[in-house]
């Protein structure tokens, strides 16, 4: 089975990337250009288990979803 490197974690997420994160949450993003899809399974996260983009990503739709069922 094929996992997907955290160096290509782009591949597969937003349009926009995100370039470095300060200690307020703020961030600077870049747009990628137009990829092509590529196959990964299903379990492609497993790669990014020790990527600390990947865990903050995962706090931050943690938090959006708390809020908008809280609201």
């Amino acid at each position: 089975m094929e996992t997907v490197k955290s160096t290509d974690a782009y591949l597969v997420g937003p349009s926009k990337f995100i370039e470095s994160i300060d200690d307020k949450d703020s961030y600077n993003s870049i747009p990628l250009p137009k990829l092509k899809p590529i196959p990964i399974s299903m379990c492609w996260s497993i790669g990014l288990s020790d990527d600390p983009f990947y865990h903050w990503m995962k706090e931050m739709m943690i938090e959006i979803g708390n809020r908008i069922v809280n609201e």
